[in-house]
Formats: structure tokens, C-alpha cells, sequence
């Protein structure tokens, strides 16, 4: 392109030694495997734009791809519009597409936005260049299946950036080991602290060692064993002679989880940490989530009997009530009762507390959920945030017990198992009011 006018959101920036190789690398696949705010996804969108410029050939296609369209959307799509120039446009305005995220550049090239929830939508077209953002939620079969042959078109080999943060020891993983021994590939790594100081130091008290290594310093680490590895009875349970116990100054939550067998909920408060804890911790950093105690129905439960004996135990409660849970309990299913979980919820509830509910439109990632729980259990700082009452035995066995595959899956034996349920309960509210990461767009650093 002749006499190339740059917007501003091509402001310079700062990188170091690996971020410079990656923009530079001239290999035709790459996998960057770094820490969150390192500045990854920021090097790939320029990459891509650069090489669609620069593109020779007639209809040349590059896709900026995520695991769902709405993600991609949210992560390149603004961006696309605030690099390209409309003088680089083919045909002004008209080139570009909302309905479909694509712009057509001057030279023919059209960037596309795509989300990879439906593979079959890279197909179709040669595909001459491609950045995966959050590969590792790829679905494990769109690399092999979907992508590499839409690169392959004959005389007209396309290339890839595969970036993100790892997911344990999943296909990301197993890609780059793959990567290691050819030529066509590179492998790029960098830890946020390198770049991001700060804000590496801010979640290493908010995260558990083995995710914070994972979404921080860029590793992939396996979660398999324990779900709940973060979790230490002597650290998460207060000591013999000490108790957790209901402040009726301070809200009430109800964590549900919806089965029939077995019926459960954790009944929890944020409270202020006591002497002990505080001791324990070192410092006080305010509320802590205080499991004060625990419904688990075995045999012949619905949401309509948890409902009864939650009224009878906490109908004293004059302050707020905070309602979380399965997101699917919004179906109309429940255990034989006419009307969704929720639905029954509220009409049980209705002129006896006051309570709001905060579940989620839907449940959240597994993966995220669970790295929420250990993260809230125990920083990699040591910090406790999570204390759970010894009459809550189930909840107790579930940290204990629930185990996951190397990818980071909770493993379910069986459908009458008792265990997952009441720490996915426990999960759902950690996750809401606790989340752990979230979105955003990463940047390098700028001078």
C-alpha cells in the first residue's frame, strides 16, 4: 500500500527480547504461550494486519479466531476497525461488514472475525493467515480437523499464531511438545512479571500457587489429582477448640446445587476474620467466605423439602439473603415439582427473606470455576480466604475427595455418586463473587 496512513492505535511499544521475536519470527507457525496481560494478543493482531497488508496474492483471507464468536467479537473486532484506516478500505465504508466482522482492504485481503465454536466456519476459502486467541479452549479436534487443512491450500501455504494462556496439559499443550521437533514452528513464552509487574504481584495474592503459574508465569502445569488441591484442613478449618458462627449482623447465602440425590446447600457468610485466622494469616485483609454450615439430602430430595428445612433452620434472619447456584436450575426440571428450581425458590421464599438471587444467565467454565475455589482457599501469598466449619463434613469430603483428569476435568464416577455436588454449589458462589481472571483486552507496555 502506497503512502500508508497509520491511526492511533498504532501507538508504539515497549517489548522485551521474546515479545520481539515473536512479532518478528518468520516461521510459518507459532505458538505464544505467555502470561495473562503479557502483551500476546496485542503483537498477534498487529502480525496479522501487517501480513494482510503486505499480501499478494488476489482475495487473500486472514481470520482472527476465539473459542466462541462472541469472544472473538469482543476481543478483535473494535480493535480491527480502530487499526484499519479508511483509506486502506477497497471500497470505503461498503468494505466493511458487520453482519459478517470482515473488512476488505485496497489490495483485495479481507480480515474476518470468527468464532470457532462451529469449526466449519473457517472452512471454505484458501485460508492464508490465522491467530487463535485462547487456544487452549480450543475445541481439541479444530486444529487437526479444521485448521491445518484450511492452510494447506496447494502453492499457497497459510500460516498461524496459536496464542493464550495454557489449560493444563490439554491439546495446547501436547501441540507445542509436538512443536518442539520441526522446523516450520517456533515456541514463544514469557512470564506477566517480565512485563507487568505489578500487576503480577497484585494476583499472586489473590491466586493459589499452581494457577497463578498457569495463567501468570505462562506454564502448563497439570491439574490431575485432587480438584480442590488447595485446600488444607489445618489451614481452610478453624482450630479444635474454635468454631465458625452465624453473625446475624452480616448477609446470609444460600448455595445451591440441584439434584435430586443428594438434595444440598451450603449455607455461607463473609465475615471478619477472627483473632485466630488473623494469626494465622498474618494480617487482615477484611471478609473471609465462612462456611457456617450444610443441607445434603441422600435420599428422596427436591428443591421444594431444601427450601422447607432452610426456612425452618434461617427463617430468624432478618438481613439479606443471597441466592446462588446451578444456572440450569432456570429449566423447567425440577425433581418432581412442577416449575424450574429457581421459580420454586422464590415462591418458597417470597415474604420470608429478603433475598436476591445472583446466579449467573449461564454457569461458567469448569476450569475457571474451580481455579476460582482454590484461589479463594488458600494464595499463593498464603493468604487464607476460605474457612470452612467442621459440621460441614460434606463439603469437607468433597474438597478432599473430588479429583480431576490431567486436562483439569472433574472426574464423576457414577451418576448415584454423592460427591461434586456440594463443591459445585460452593462453586457457584465463589465464582460469582470472587471470579477468577475475566476478560479484557491485553496490551504490551507503552513507552
Amino acid at each position: 500500500m502506497a503512502k500508508t496512513v497509520w491511526t492511533p492505535r498504532w501507538y508504539k511499544l515497549k517489548y522485551h527480547e521474546t515479545q520481539t521475536e515473536f512479532l518478528f519470527s518468520p516461521k510459518r507457525f507459532n505458538i505464544a504461550h505467555a502470561g495473562r496481560r503479557g502483551g500476546k494478543t496485542e503483537i498477534a493482531k498487529r502480525r496479522l494486519i501487517r501480513k494482510a497488508m503486505d499480501f499478494k496474492r488476489p482475495q487473500g483471507r486472514f481470520v482472527f479466531g476465539a473459542p466462541t464468536h462472541r469472544q472473538a467479537t469482543d476481543i478483535f473486532w473494535d480493535d480491527l476497525l480502530a487499526f484499519v484506516d479508511r483509506s486502506w478500505l477497497k471500497n470505503g465504508l461498503r468494505s466493511i461488514s458487520t453482519s459478517y466482522r470482515r473488512v476488505r482492504l485496497n489490495n483485495g485481503a479481507g480480515i474476518e472475525v470468527v468464532g470457532l465454536d462451529k469449526p466449519e466456519r473457517i472452512e471454505g476459502p484458501p485460508l492464508d493467515g490465522f491467530v487463535g486467541d485462547e487456544f487452549g479452549n480450543f475445541k481439541s479436534t479444530v486444529w487437526g480437523a479444521n485448521l491445518r487443512p484450511a492452510l494447506s491450500t496447494l502453492n499457497r501455504p497459510g500460516w498461524a499464531d496459536l496464542i493464550g494462556v495454557p489449560e493444563g496439559k490439554n491439546h495446547y499443550f501436547q501441540l507445542a511438545e509436538d512443536a518442539k521437533d520441526k522446523d516450520d514452528w517456533d515456541i514463544f513464552t514469557w512470564e506477566t512479571s517480565e512485563i507487568n509487574p505489578e500487576e503480577a504481584d497484585a494476583a499472586l495474592g489473590d491466586l493459589d500457587a499452581l494457577t497463578y503459574s498457569q495463567e501468570y508465569g505462562g506454564a502448563f502445569v497439570s491439574f490431575k489429582g485432587r480438584t480442590y488441591y488447595a485446600f488444607n484442613k489445618e489451614m481452610n478449618t478453624p482450630p479444635e477448640n474454635e468454631r465458625v458462627t452465624y453473625n446475624p449482623n452480616y448477609p446470609l447465602c444460600f448455595c445451591f446445587d440441584f439434584n435430586r440425590i443428594p438434595g444440598n446447600c451450603v449455607i455461607v457468610q463473609d465475615l471478619p476474620a477472627p483473632p485466630w485466622l488473623i494469626q494465622r494469616n498474618g494480617c487482615n485483609r477484611g471478609l473471609i467466605s465462612c462456611a457456617i454450615d450444610e443441607i445434603f439430602i441422600t435420599q428422596d430430595s427436591h428443591t421444594a423439602k431444601l427450601c422447607d428445612i432452610l426456612i425452618k433452620n434461617w427463617k430468624h434472619h432478618r438481613g439479606e439473603v443471597h441466592l446462588y447456584g446451578d444456572a440450569t436450575g432456570g429449566a423447567k426440571r425440577s425433581s418432581g415439582v412442577r416449575g424450574s428450581d429457581w421459580d420454586i425458590i422464590k415462591d418458597k421464599f417470597d415474604g420470608i427473606f429478603n433475598f436476591e438471587c445472583e446466579y449467573k444467565k449461564a454457569n461458567p467454565n469448569v476450569r475457571v470455576r474451580i481455579n476460582a475455589v482454590n484461589s479463594r482457599m488458600i494464595a499463593a501469598t498464603g493468604f487464607v480466604g476460605t474457612i470452612v466449619d467442621r459440621k460441614c463434613k460434606h463439603l469437607i469430603r468433597d474438597f478432599e475427595s473430588v479429583t480431576c483428569d490431567d486436562e483439569g476435568n472433574i472426574q464423576k464416577s457414577d451418576k448415584t455418586s454423592l460427591l461434586t455436588h456440594i463443591s459445585d454449589g460452593w462453586g457457584y458462589y465463589v465464582d460469582k463473587k470472587y471470579p477468577f481472571g475475566g476478560g479484557g483486552k491485553y496490551s504490551c507496555c507503552e513507552f
